[in-house]
């Protein structure tokens, strides 16, 4: 569905280069969108953004075109990052991972040997309660 919302999002990609995902576009753009027999008829009432003249009608219309474009090859992307785990939990598998490497003897970066030893203080911490906790 278009309306003023998905059109100031096209504009704001075009101009920008980003997609403003659910929130306010990066300029304060009101865009007015009138729809005539299922087609629709963008029409710029505010535009603010310096150096760049408001785009025509016409214009208006391509970015949408290519900002539905951008949105359905990139649908996978959004699909991914609803489904998979929380970064916080990649993250510590991870760091087992690597710490297990580390207690095997493995050398690891010394960057990355700090990051581990601070990730254990924090668990060391904080620690997950025991199952007889619970009862």
């Amino acid at each position: 569905m278009i309306d003023e919302s998905f059109v100031r999002d096209a504009i704001a990609f075009a101009v920008d280069g980003a997609i403003p995902f659910g929130g306010d576009a990066p300029h304060n753009l009101t865009v007015l969108v009138r729809l005539l027999d299922g087609d629709y008829d963008p029409e710029i009432a505010v535009w603010d953004v310096e150096d760049v003249d408001p785009p025509s009608p016409d214009e208006i219309r391509g970015m949408v075109a290519a900002y539905q474009a951008h949105l359905e090859a990139t649908t996978y992307q959004r699909q991914r990052a609803t489904s998979y785990p929380h970064v916080g939990d990649q993250l510590d598998a991870i760091l087992k991972g690597f710490n297990q490497l580390r207690l095997d003897g493995t050398a690891l970066p010394a960057d990355l040997d700090m990051l581990i030893g601070q990730w254990l203080a924090v668990k060391a911490k904080y620690p997950k309660p025991s199952a007889s906790d619970d009862a």
